[in-house]
């Protein structure tokens, strides 16, 4: 039996699938929720990390990202953005935690450097410079640290010791306000 056009049939076909795929969200929620599932997930993506790569060279080579980006306009973005508002709140609730756990090693190699910094310098002085300097291998090392490609103790940064410190993110003093404040991330260790 021949199925008659698609076409004409295709808004009512995306409203019957997008009602079906709301009304079944508990039953992905829970397959998903399943320990083998997850592990089959990342099973399957590490086998396809090369052909990931290869794909991502072609889309180099043939520009792709550049082209489709040369064919919007700044209102498709805006539109998204807007629809997608919402989305955007429940990700950042969803990922706080994350954040936090991120961050923490990086607010205590700062506070560990910071007890090992010379005073401030005059302005754009060399003394300034490799104070930033250090903060940013500080916060480098811990990164890799927290990533687990560096085995190192945060100890030695740009120079100076540092002390691993066990303080919590929430003592990481307040940044300091003013012109230069913003350098390093709000941190406290800019260039003034």
């Amino acid at each position: 039996m021949a199925k008659g056009p698609l076409a004409p049939t295709l808004r009512e076909k995306a409203q019957k699938w997008t009602r079906n795929a709301v009304a079944a969200q508990s039953y992905y929620v829970q397959a998903v929720s399943r320990p083998e599932v997850a592990n089959r997930w990342l099973e399957n993506a590490r086998a396809a990390a090369d052909a990931y790569n290869q794909a991502m060279q072609q889309v180099i080579q043939e520009n792709r990202w550049g082209n489709r980006m040369n064919s919007l306009t700044p209102d498709v973005w805006a539109r998204n953005v807007r629809a997608k508002a919402d989305r955007r709140v429940q990700g950042i609730q969803i990922a706080t935690n994350k954040w936090l756990a991120g961050f923490e090693p990086i607010a205590r190699a700062i506070d560990a450097v910071r007890q090992t910094l010379p005073p401030r310098g005059p302005k754009m002085s060399e003394q300034n410079i490799q104070r930033a300097i250090a903060v940013m291998r500080a916060i480098h090392q811990a990164a890799l640290e927290r990533k687990g490609l560096s085995a190192g103790a945060a100890a030695g940064f740009g120079g100076y010791s540092a002390p691993v410190s066990q303080s919590s993110v929430e003592e990481v003093p307040p940044a300091p306000t003013g012109v230069g404040a913003g350098f390093g991330g709000g941190l406290g260790v800019g260039l003034e």
